[in-house]
């Protein structure tokens, strides 16, 4: 593992990196992983790492492993990986929303 003065090296920049390239916001983030936005400020300034049950929670919602977030190497699968599966849940979720609003317009027409 890489440390550096009791903290993973490039843990914020992995962390930034995964959190930008979701393209949610951190409030989303926040209220899927119970991890509050303070932690994430913490995270990507390198004032700390997630522990135990923060890392698991973080690792599960990217796709990523524990592993992963921490130093950076993996042998099962890439970021990459858990970016693309990420986009693919944000452009489901608006195919839904798309047809939740023609829905309820057509409701609100006929009335």
């Amino acid at each position: 593992m890489q440390e550096k003065n009791g903290t993973f090296v490039n843990f914020p920049e992995r962390f930034t990196e995964l959190l930008e390239k979701s393209g949610l916001k951190q409030t989303e983030i926040s209220a899927k992983t119970g991890l509050s936005r303070a932690c994430f400020i913490h995270y990507k300034s390198g004032r700390s790492i997630p522990g135990g049950i923060e890392l698991y929670k973080l690792a599960k919602f990217f796709g990523c492993s524990m592993e992963w977030l921490l130093t950076g190497e993996d042998e099962e699968g890439s970021p990459n990986d858990a970016i693309a599966a990420l986009r693919a849940r944000a452009e489901l979720a608006e195919q839904r929303l798309e047809g939740l609003k023609e829905s309820l317009i057509g409701v609100i027409k006929k009335f």
